[in-house]
């Protein structure tokens, strides 16, 4: 006989109900934001500013697949699982492990969530909430009914195990994924043509590298997007040689209609972005652009619910219409897009590597160019 053969059911018809319907209210949640995952399936329930910014963080995609899809794979998991059944084989341990990855879930994504976004995500809060309910009764049945269980746990080792879970979650989702090739063959078709829709970059929006540099390289994006923000940071990891070669300048481009018609309907009644554009052009003037990218960096989302009162007693979004007006002749499709030399670059050239991009343009440039021509040639 399999040693759990001989556990006593546990006899709690309410329990098991009310477990089912937790684990039904968090699977519902987490495919209204799958649906935010489908390109142009985005659903009319889950079309509030928090759930698209939720759907489009770097961390809502683990292993290649949004987080809500494995969520959805544990519920339906638990579903089968519920307490009155902890007694069949395996189906309370498998159980408890769904629950730890869930716990341990939410406290990764709460801390995130507070931190970088403006409006909280009401389908993710719906679900950790059910994550955390869950755990509750989980706790509660295991300690009034320890024989329901195949393994007797002691009381206070149970608390440890979402901490160890906590950790191993921790290690899966702040794995960094691969970063994309570089796909010279587009660069190659963009870079060093004729210099007719040259754009150049006005002096104050220089933030690094030397104001004699070779080349130049705009940066148009918003410090409300992360992938903006992460290309930035890489600029500070650049060797000298390499900023002494390339001069870096960024322009802010608000994703909100109010101020920016080009945002997009997807961005409208989102002013805390048109204020973070005012504040960062005048820190720009001001020579402290990245003391002011670290602060908003370090919680972007706390920071933009700190301009928003501001945003609507003090609207400051001239300065903001004139550098959209600068931009009217740069296609702008996605943020952050790239200028080489004053010409816009392909889209996927944001998600390379910035220090592989520019040898790559660096080396297409030197091909392009005789030797006569070349500006870093020792002719010139």
């Amino acid at each position: 006989m399999h040693p759990t053969a001989a556990i006593e059911p546990l006899n709690a018809p309410l329990l098991s109900r009310v477990w089912q319907g937790l684990c039904l209210i968090a699977l519902l949640a987490m495919l209204a934001l799958v649906g935010e995952h489908l390109p142009g399936q985005g659903l009319s329930f889950c079309s509030g500013a928090g759930c698209r910014e939720a759907a489009g963080h770097p961390s809502a995609v683990v292993l290649a697949l949004p987080a809500p899809l494995w969520a959805v794979a544990l519920y339906v998991l638990l579903l089968f699982c519920s307490p009155a059944r902890w007694h069949e084989e395996g189906r309370g341990w498998l159980a408890l492990a769904g629950l730890l990855l869930l716990a341990a879930s939410t406290a990764y994504y709460l801390p995130i969530m507070e931190r970088d976004l403006v409006t909280p995500c009401r389908f993710c809060l719906a679900a950790h909430g059910c994550h955390l309910l869950l755990l509750l009764v989980a706790l509660g049945a295991l300690r009034r009914h320890p024989a329901a269980f195949p393994v007797a746990i002691p009381g206070a080792g149970i608390f440890l195990l979402p901490l160890l879970a906590l950790l191993a979650g921790h290690l899966v989702l702040a794995r960094p994924g691969s970063p994309p090739p570089v796909d010279k063959a587009s660069l190659r078709q963009t870079v060093a043509p004729s210099f007719d829709r040259y754009h150049p970059a006005l002096a104050h929006q220089r933030i690094a590298g030397g104001e004699d540099a070779v080349y130049q390289l705009t940066i148009i994006g918003s410090l409300a997007c992360g992938h903006c923000r992460d290309l930035l940071a890489q600029i500070e990891t650049l060797p000298e040689k390499t900023l002494a070669r390339v001069s870096f300048s960024f322009i802010p481009f608000p994703l909100c209609e109010r101020c920016n018609p080009r945002a997009g309907l997807a961005s409208r009644d989102r002013t805390e972005r048109c204020q973070l554009a005012a504040a960062t052009i005048a820190a720009q003037r001001q020579g402290r652009f990245w003391l002011w990218y670290h602060q908003v960096a370090a919680a972007p989302g706390r920071m933009q619910r700190q301009l928003l009162p501001l945003a609507e007693q003090t609207p400051s979004w001239p300065t903001v219409d004139a550098v959209v007006l600068q931009l009217a002749d740069v296609p702008v499709a996605v943020v952050p897009t790239l200028l080489w030399q004053g010409i816009p670059l392909p889209a996927t050239a944001g998600a390379t590597p910035l220090a592989q991009l520019l040898r790559t343009l660096m080396d297409i440039e030197r091909e392009s160019r005789s030797p006569a021509a070349d500006p870093e040639s020792c002719g010139c």
